[in-house]
C-alpha cells in the first residue's frame, strides 16, 4: 500500500498530497477492493516546529477534495541526548587506491 508523506497539518494538505499517482491506484484497488476506504489518498502528517523538529505525526485518510474522512495520531517522544565528546573516538582514517576501471570491448558488451 503506497503512502506519501507531507509536512503540515492534517486537515491543510497541499494539493500536490492530494494527487493521485498511477502506482497508489492500483495498490489501492488490490488492498480495500471495492470497501468505503478504496478512494481514500493515505498519508503521514508531519507538523514541524519553529526549528524543523517534528511535533505531531498523523497517519490520515483523505477524500478527493482533502477532507479528512480518517486519522490516527502516531504516539512518539522525540527526546534527544547529548553524548559526552569523550563518548566516541574515531576509527584511523585508512587510504584506499582509487578502482580500476576498463571500457568494455565489443565482445565483452555483447556477453554481459
Amino acid at each position: 500500500m503506497p503512502v506519501r508523506f507531507f509536512r503540515g497539518h492534517h486537515g491543510r494538505p497541499p494539493n500536490n498530497t492530494l494527487a493521485d499517482r498511477h502506482d497508489e491506484l492500483r495498490q489501492r484497488s488490490l488492498a480495500f477492493g471495492d470497501s468505503e476506504y478504496k478512494d481514500l489518498k493515505w498519508r503521514f502528517s508531519i507538523e514541524t516546529g519553529r526549528n524543523g523538529e517534528p511535533v505531531s505525526v498523523v497517519f490520515v485518510g483523505l477524500e478527493d477534495n482533502g477532507t479528512v474522512s480518517c486519522y490516527w495520531p502516531v504516539p512518539f517522544m522525540a527526546e534527544v541526548t547529548q553524548l559526552p565528546d569523550s563518548s566516541y573516538t574515531a576509527p584511523e582514517a585508512v587510504e584506499i587506491a582509487p578502482p580500476e576501471v576498463d571500457v568494455p570491448t565489443a565482445d565483452e558488451s555483447k556477453s554481459g
